[in-house]
């Protein structure tokens, strides 16, 4: 800090000594100027410190003893604009103008002083002599026009802008200031000629083209808008601008292919304002999920990746491809992106919402047991924590933290009936690993009357009476009844040949476990163990051990299944 004053108390030291003593330049200094030279830097250094009063009466001072210093007023206008008194800083700005005429940094405090009090057209006389006297200098030109336009004197900024133009040839800066000049007083052809005139200069230039036909669309005359745009795209295909407007065209006509296809270079264009994109991607992704655009669920789900690698570091844009991974039931690529985008906001729940129930459709369990419990961390009031974790607790084996977890799912999920259901189904299944029977039934009767026609609440009843060896008719039924309404689904198929396995209906079994492997079961740690099971009954013990072995790979909870395989023994 001090370096710099002294550099500028030396800077102004030189600047006053060329002002004072003007009739001196070749003799020795007064003592007057000498002391009138240590008042000004006196002065000058009291404003660098922020000591503004004792600055104003300092250069007060300096101009008391000489009224014709114009560096003076200029440093006292500035003081005096520091401590907001305009009228004053006005006064000493104008007085160092008229002591300095064609002083450029004088002129610019004094035309910003006058903007403020709104007086443009003395502004723009200011840069108007200053512009006549520099007239190799475009910015004040530049200046000129600026207040004219201000003072609202738009035809003679014009005729300013046209002498500029005389000299430096066609540019953008100018043509465009007097396009929207021309727009302004309602002279559109001559706005056009502005545009028109810029193509031809610079014809490989696809902006000025997306200018025009961005004028066109103004005027609602699409036609020639769209052949523009179209123009402008061949000359730069990638032009964001261009394609955003024929996204709308297509939008309007109905074609979506080509909408989906303009899309795509806007969404690669990171200078496109992500929200835009991610409001026009929300509805094809409803439209999507509710079953509409099959045709275009590529194109779509491309659109969606390209936002995450344009712009990988917004919540946004991950959720939502994660949330359309998971409708086509990619679970596994859904969780990574699901997982990405969380770790740039944890205070969405639908996405926490989405992870976990991603995992559970995996069987990721035990990775479901550490996500849900720092879901119960950040949204206590919630069930959906305490639900996923005694789904998650369940499956591992740690039935009595589940059976905790999922009361207090179904305690707090009074105003989400459907998921009160589910955890009373949960319930069931924990009540049947406990072998707590009777508990067991109460709660698939709580499940039941909630969700009476659910086919995975009725599916879970049918494993509960099956795994008690209880009703098996009854389970029969349950079983038969879901696998008909759902027979593609492979856990109700597993469910219904372990029905028939706990009947000793061996062959019966083996066919449905077959079926539900094929349709995707093989993943399943259960699945598979009963299967190996089936296999052991029916005499195959060599192929029951290597499913029972891939049981295990896949992450069983199962306390015998090592044991089987370990002494290839069937235990029940």
């Amino acid at each position: 800090m001090q370096s710099s004053i002294q550099l500028f108390l030396f800077i102004s030291s030189l600047s006053l000594l060329s002002l004072v003593g003007q009739a001196q330049k070749d003799t020795r200094p007064t003592e007057k100027a000498i002391l009138l030279e240590k008042a000004f830097i006196e002065a000058s250094r009291e404003k660098i410190l922020g000591n503004y009063d004792e600055a104003v009466r300092l250069y007060l001072d300096v101009l008391q003893k000489d009224h014709e210093n114009a560096v003076a007023n200029y440093e006292l206008a500035r003081v005096y604009q520091k401590l907001k008194q305009s009228d004053k800083a006005l006064l000493r700005a104008e007085r160092a103008v008229g002591l300095d005429q064609y002083n450029l940094y004088y002129n610019e405090l004094y035309a910003s002083l006058l903007e403020k009090e709104g007086n443009y057209k003395k502004a723009a006389e200011l840069y108007g002599s200053l512009a006549e006297h520099y007239t190799s200098k475009d910015i004040l030109y530049h200046e000129w026009a600026y207040y004219l336009t201000k003072a609202e004197r738009p035809d003679q900024a014009i005729k300013v802008y046209n002498t500029l133009e005389k000299r430096k040839g066609v540019k953008e800066a100018i043509s465009m200031r007097k396009y929207k000049l021309y727009l302004g007083i309602g002279k559109d052809k001559k706005a056009i000629a502005e545009l028109d005139k810029l193509i031809k200069a610079y014809p490989n230039n696809a902006e000025y083209v997306v200018r025009l036909a961005n004028y066109y669309a103004t005027q609602k005359k699409q036609d020639l808008a769209q052949e523009l745009y179209k123009k402008a795209i061949k000359l730069d295909p990638n032009n964001a601008t261009a394609n955003m407007a024929l996204v709308e065209v297509f939008a309007q006509n109905g074609d979506t292919t080509q909408y989906l296809k303009a899309l795509k270079t806007v969404f690669a264009d990171n200078q496109q304002n992500v929200k835009t994109k991610i409001q026009i991607l929300e509805p094809l992704l409803g439209k999507l999920t509710k079953g509409g655009l099959k045709k275009h669920q590529t194109s779509i789900t491309a659109l969606a990746q390209q936002l995450t690698e344009t712009h990988p570091s917004t919540f946004t844009t991950n959720a939502y491809y994660a949330h359309l991974l998971f409708y086509q039931e990619k679970y596994n690529i859904a969780e990574r992106y699901y997982q990405t985008a969380l770790s740039i906001d944890k205070s969405d729940i639908k996405a926490w919402t989405g992870l976990l129930e991603a995992q559970h459709r995996q069987q990721g369990y035990k990775r479901l047991v550490v996500a849900s419990k720092d879901v119960i961390e950040l949204f206590p009031s919630q069930p959906i924590g305490f639900y996923y974790q005694g789904i998650s607790q369940h499956y591992v084996g740690a039935q009595e933290e589940a059976k905790k977890a999922l009361e207090e799912a179904a305690e707090i999920s009074v105003a989400d009936l459907t998921m009160q259901g589910y955890a009373y189904q949960y319930l069931g299944l924990v009540y049947t690993a406990l072998d707590k029977d009777e508990e067991a039934e109460k709660a698939f009767e709580s499940a039941l009357e909630l969700l009476p026609n659910s086919a995975e609440v009725l599916n879970a009843y049918s494993y509960s009476l099956a795994e008690r060896n209880d009703q098996l008719g009854k389970a029969t039924q349950l079983a038969k009844e879901i696998t008909d309404r759902e027979p593609q689904n492979p856990e109700f198929r597993a469910t219904y040949g372990w029905v028939f396995y706990k009947q000793a209906k061996y062959d019966d079994a083996l066919k449905q476990f077959e079926q539900a492997l094929d349709l995707g079961g093989t993943n399943s740690p259960i699945v598979l163990e009963h299967y190996g099971d089936t296999l052991f009954q029916l005499n195959k013990k060599e192929k029951a051990v290597e499913y029972w072995q891939k049981a295990l790979d896949n992450g069983s909870s199962s306390s015998i299944l090592q044991r089987k395989i370990t002494t290839k023994q069937l235990y029940e």
